[in-house]
């Protein structure tokens, strides 16, 4: 089972009792933990009592009292929390992008799961080997998996978002622009996620003003999936022609695929404006 870092870890994970611009107390490496590698860089900040420690230092100064001495060297030991619990993305990303994207456009789940990601991949394969006509119908993402866009309040500090980037494992936090009292970023994962899931355990962050999917348009091929028992339903639509707001033209195939792989093709239809040029299949219809 898949388990997300909720807000309450992510809270606990980042509290900061005395200096505001700390996160996390004994995280002198800033990654959302505090290690033996945070206890390597203490050894360099320690100063003893009445000592000056440098503002780098200041993840060290528990008691904010400007030095670092036996007494933060004991509330570090503490703090230790071993390295921050980091997600695991599974064999994401998997080797066929179309299947995976599908599972997680459909399915609820935060990342892709076996079973389904599996149905789709022999579904697919056996609904084109049917129809060759569909060989070129390929889904295009209605949402990029491996980001998200999110606008962070401005002015305050980001210890909870810093934090569940670092468990997510964030690849890059891409700038955008600033608006409206906040900055918006890309936030880029290093496997394929189900951004509509992961998007509400971000926007509950209090320094987070909202966070949601890196939505495509101008697509023009898509594919839906309805599931009735072991009857998989898979509605394609073969759009061309003007794709920026919504394709002229259609070709809109529908197959059912049973559990045993055997393929029934229920309807196809041809549509759009006069101008559109349509294969001679369409004929009639």
């Amino acid at each position: 089972m898949i388990k997300m870092l909720s807000v309450a870890t992510v809270v606990l994970m980042s509290a900061s009792p005395v200096d505001a611009d700390v996160c996390l107390y004994g995280d002198g490496d800033a990654d959302a933990d505090v290690d033996f590698a945070d206890f390597a860089a203490l050894q360099l900040c320690f100063t003893g009592t009445g000592g000056d420690a440098s503002p780098s230092c200041d993840p060290f100064d528990f008691d904010g009292d400007g030095d670092v001495d036996l007494n933060d060297i004991a509330e570090f030991g503490q703090g230790l929390t071993g390295p921050v619990p980091l997600f695991d993305y599974g064999a994401s990303p998997r080797s066929n992008a179309e299947a995976e994207q599908l599972a997680l456009e459909h399915f609820p789940p935060l990342l892709a799961e076996d079973e389904e990601y599996e149905r789709i991949l022999r579904d697919l394969a056996a609904i084109r080997a049917f129809q060759p006509h569909v060989l070129s119908v390929v889904h295009d993402m209605r949402w990029i998996p491996q980001e998200m866009i999110v606008k962070v309040t401005d002015g305050v500090t980001r210890c909870e978002f810093d934090a569940l980037n670092a468990h997510y494992r964030m690849t890059e936090l891409e700038f955008l622009f600033q608006s409206g009292g906040g900055t918006w970023y890309v936030v880029h994962y290093p496997g394929r996620l189900n951004i509509p899931v992961l998007a509400p355990n971000y926007a509950a962050l209090d320094e987070v003003d909202s966070a949601g999917t890196n939505g495509l348009f101008g697509t023009d091929d898509h594919i839906d999936i309805q599931v009735s028992g072991a009857v998989w339903t898979y509605d394609m639509d073969d759009g061309f022609h003007d794709c920026f707001d919504g394709c002229d033209c259609h070709i809109f195939w529908t197959f059912r695929v049973d559990a045993a792989g055997n393929v029934e093709e229920v309807n196809r239809q041809c549509t759009g404006l006069p101008w559109c040029e349509f294969p001679d299949f369409c004929a009639g219809e």
